[in-house]
């Protein structure tokens, strides 16, 4: 009764879901349903952010607070929750094209949100942006870039270095969802 679609394996294949209302529980329930009509596999508690480029895993949360990032594998294997680092709040999270790191927004006690890249392996945490910087983790089809946006304007941000680059175009309400895969294209949706 309130399934939010997550996330469309690259085949086209697989569809992440979660639930969150009274069919979820108290803690959230998070799917994985082949676009074949099959029944959807039940993968574990919480909220599903993303799937992995591979498949093999959905990065999760937890319903309330958000403080840890857990890889729940899709096929046999154990969950892994990701250290939190410095970070006290989060916010929505992808997988970037080389599914071993995530981006999300995060926040730091007594600091403003900014954009980070978590190393799976490691653990580690970086910021790649200023503070007061939001986003909801899209990545630009090249992977080098991380959208992000601060007092009504849009910037793309190296994942590795080197500075924000300004897109012009887009309007204040703008918010990126997805581009095209040569990149020529730039999706968006308007709250209005």
């Amino acid at each position: 009764d309130g399934s939010a679609p997550e996330a469309l394996s690259a085949d086209g294949r697989q569809v992440l879901l979660s639930e969150l209302l009274r069919g979820a529980g108290k803690t959230g329930s998070i799917y994985l349903r082949r676009t074949d009509g099959s029944d959807a596999v039940r993968l574990g508690d919480g909220y599903g952010e993303d799937l992995s480029p591979d498949g093999k895993w959905v990065l999760s949360t937890e319903v309330r607070g958000r403080q840890h990032w857990i890889l729940l594998p899709t096929g046999a294997g154990s969950p892994k929750t990701l250290p939190t680092g410095p970070l006290v709040g989060r916010g929505e999270a992808n997988f970037l094209p080389d599914g071993r790191r995530v981006v999300f927004q995060g926040r730091e006690q007594d600091r403003g949100s900014r954009i980070y890249i978590q190393d799976i392996d490691s653990g580690a945490i970086r910021a790649i942006s200023p503070e007061r910087v939001g986003t909801v983790g899209f990545v630009t089809s090249d992977g080098r870039y991380v959208i992000g946006s601060t007092k009504g304007q849009h910037f793309k941000y190296p994942i590795d270095d080197g500075p924000a680059v300004p897109l012009a175009y887009l309007n204040a309400g703008d918010v990126p969802v997805q581009s095209s895969p040569d990149g020529a294209f730039l999706y968006v949706r308007r709250a209005d």
